[in-house]
């Protein structure tokens, strides 16, 4: 039996570094992602054959006589694999093997979330295949979140996974991490004549999970001086009384956290009310907020090519307006930060020059245009 598989990538629109806070993040599914033409075995071996890396397997048997995650299949496809297979035999689901020959359109370095997208796949063809459809969206996040942080070696929170999980353009409210709200936004970017570009800073460094994780662990000493865990328990108010009983970065990344999440909750009333002038004004303002407050933008003195690149970008939305800066686009980091690229929300008949602009200084296609889809991860029999 045959079944065709996608799981699309994901941007985040709105809530940078909010949602380890328990704060509301505004995502989006995109028509890039990992597509799969899938054959049933009659074995319990899972073959992966990815279009330009080497294929792999994963014997179900093997795992499930000796679950405990390989620490040598650390930070790989592998990993992913067996952490989503492990979990749902954990839950008594009867598994078997398949063939998957994938094909990827998610750009490398882009920041759309190409691991989560992969375990979805891998979750959404086993729950069709062999359960029925009959797994929640939500459980099938939190199979991609366990895969990830048990098996792949990386820490990280449910967002990228629910965004693939369930599609579209979503609110994600984290207040309840166990049981998130999830709120579909009636939006259309093609209809409202919204583009959407990334540009990829082409920064190369080292591990910097460091200066990620000191993020939250800046947000959380100042939400400790408010006598709370994170800082969605607590107010701007109580927040101003501690600003000099903290470091100057808690204090900054406090404030950050405060603006930005005023700034999802306009950003979803300017989407719901189609008001694309007011969303780019506010995307901008959330762009600022990130390099001055929540500072996950420049690595260091040496290496500032994402504040770089976001400089370059404004330069080119100056062009690109023509002088009618009502009508202007906004940039801002996308993603965790501190390298990676940067979003540009601009009207639709300024993509072409703007591309054009940035792409002309890289001498490459550093920018490229993403698309939005209603869908989130499936399989379907043919």
């Amino acid at each position: 039996m045959k079944l065709k598989a996608f799981a699309p990538g994901r941007t985040e629109i709105a809530g940078n570094h909010v949602d380890h806070q328990h704060g509301i993040a505004v995502t989006g599914s995109l028509k890039q992602g990992i597509s799969a033409d899938v054959e049933l075995r009659d074995d319990y071996i899972i073959r992966i054959e990815s279009e330009g890396f080497e294929p792999f397997e994963v014997d179900l048997i093997e795992l499930k006589s000796e679950p405990i995650p390989n620490t040598e299949h650390h930070f790989t496809s592998k990993a992913l694999v067996a952490g989503v297979s492990y979990s749902f035999m954990k839950q008594d689901i009867p598994i078997n093997g398949f063939t998957a020959k994938m094909t990827s359109t998610i750009g490398s370095g882009m920041g759309l979330s190409s691991s989560a997208a992969f375990e979805l796949l891998i979750g959404v063809i086993l729950n069709e295949a062999y359960n029925d459809g009959k797994m929640s969206k939500m459980e099938l996040a939190q199979i991609g979140q366990f895969a990830e942080v048990e098996f792949y070696g990386k820490p990280c929170g449910l967002l990228d996974q629910t965004a693939i999980s369930y599609g579209g353009i979503i609110a994600i409210d984290f207040k309840n991490p166990q049981v998130l709200d999830v709120s579909p936004i009636d939006f259309s970017f093609d209809k409202n004549g919204l583009g959407a570009v990334l540009v990829d800073s082409g920064a190369e460094h080292g591990d910097i999970s460091h200066m990620y994780a000191a993020i939250p662990e800046d947000m959380k000493t100042i939400a400790s001086k408010c006598n709370v865990d994170f800082l969605n328990d607590t107010s701007i108010e109580e927040l101003n009384k501690q600003l000099f009983n903290v470091s100057n970065k808690s204090a900054l990344r406090g404030i950050h956290y405060f603006h930005e999440i005023n700034l999802v909750e306009q950003r979803i009333k300017a989407l719901q009310n189609n008001d694309i002038k007011t969303f780019m004004y506010l995307h901008g303002l959330s762009g600022s907020s990130s390099t001055q407050f929540l500072q996950n933008v420049t690595v260091s003195e040496e290496n500032q090519q994402a504040t770089l690149c976001q400089a370059i970008c404004e330069l080119a939305l100056d062009i690109s307006c023509k002088g009618n800066y009502s009508n202007r686009g906004a940039s801002r980091i996308h993603g965790g930060g501190f390298g990676g690229c940067i979003q540009v929300f601009l009207p639709k008949q300024q993509v072409e020059c703007f591309m054009k602009l940035v792409n002309t200084v890289y001498n490459k296609n550093a920018a490229q245009e993403i698309e939005f889809s209603e869908s989130g991860a499936y399989a379907q029999f043919l």
